[in-house]
């Protein structure tokens, strides 16, 4: 009878310590050795790490047999432990959390160079072993305390760009996309020296494109040169090569540009015999006319000379025309001063 009393004082006491230390205990109708017990709330939460590589953690809490394990709800806070004040929620099997992946992870902008005050709770429940399934509630939240916090503002990265070629003549633009907003672009530099507007255009295309343009590069020298994008939160910059006009390229135009200056040769022969009939022409006229003033013979040469359009001959018949009336007319004034006599 003493013996039992004592093993019911014994079982006693082990429930109220356990109750104690914050575990709800279910007691067995059969023996107080298979008293099983939620997890209680977990003890020790502290940050760790830097603001650069920000960590939580707390002492994990162990499971009731080896058949079950135990899982914790943890969320952050920003400025406040209220429900309103959550910003992140996770479950994890692990008694730590890295926070700093959640920063760099999720667009954030309202907290960019932010001073604010951080806090985390935990929550654990039992599990059976190897899931996330719970076989029990959630215990108690606890908090941590306050953590001071400044969110340092993400630099621009650039996205695609670099190493780019361009080619003299080719009359094609050269692109640069970064991950910076547009609305923070501040100025466009190449080799240190700031572009004027009409030397770039910028536009939204996943981020910001800046495009330098053709005739921009044109004035460039060959050979290797960098751009410099810089936005309100940081710059990006990139190389780029310029490469010199394929000479086959140049060959082609100029090859296309002299045919285009030379004369088309079918209108250069149709003008020449444009040209050479005319002549022909016109000269036909005049030895027809002369010949016809003074004589028969004139009057046949000019036939001829009509039959016969070429200029030289043309030029001769004239001549002989005229030297022909000429003689005939020195004959006629000697016959008349015979007659006279």
């Amino acid at each position: 009878m003493k013996t039992l009393f004592k093993k019911r004082i014994l079982g006693t006491a082990l429930a109220m310590s356990l109750a104690v230390s914050g575990m709800a205990v279910t007691a067995s109708a059969d023996a107080a050795e298979e008293v099983k017990a939620e997890l209680s709330a977990p003890t020790s939460l502290a940050w760790g790490g830097s603001s650069e590589n920000l960590k939580a953690s707390w002492a994990a809490v162990t499971p009731t047999d080896d058949d079950h394990g135990v899982i914790y709800k943890f969320t952050l806070y920003k400025d406040g432990k209220a429900d309103e004040n959550s910003v992140w929620s996770t479950t994890t099997d692990t008694a730590a959390v890295d926070i700093s992946a959640f920063l760099e992870s999720h667009d954030l902008p309202e907290w960019n160079g932010e001073s604010c005050k951080l806090y985390f709770s935990v929550k654990s429940a039992e599990v059976e072993k190897g899931t996330f399934t719970e076989t029990g509630v959630y215990s108690e939240a606890a908090y941590s305390e306050a953590f001071d916090y400044v969110v340092k503002t993400k630099a621009p990265e650039l996205i695609s760009g670099n190493g780019a070629k361009w080619q003299k003549g080719s009359g094609k633009t050269l692109a640069f996309v970064s991950d910076g907003a547009l609305e923070d672009l501040l100025s466009v530099s190449v080799d240190g020296a700031a572009l004027a507007e009409g030397d770039y255009s910028a536009a939204e295309n996943g981020g910001t494109q800046v495009t330098l343009s053709g005739e921009y590069l044109e004035t460039l020298k060959a050979g290797k040169h960098s751009v410099s994008i810089e936005f309100a939160n940081g710059t990006v910059s990139a190389n780029f090569t310029i490469k010199a006009a394929d000479s086959s390229s140049k060959s082609d135009s100029s090859s296309k540009s002299n045919e285009s200056s030379k004369p088309d040769s079918s209108s250069k022969n149709s003008s020449s015999k444009a040209s050479s009939s005319s002549k022909a022409s016109s000269s036909s006229k005049a030895g027809s006319s002369s010949a016809a003033s003074t004589s028969t013979s004139a009057s046949t040469s000019s036939k001829d000379t009509t039959a016969n359009p070429k200029t030289g001959d043309s030029t001769l018949l004239l001549l002989a025309s005229v030297m022909s009336a000429a003689v005939i007319a020195l004959a006629g004034t000697t016959v008349y001063m015979k007659n006279k006599k």
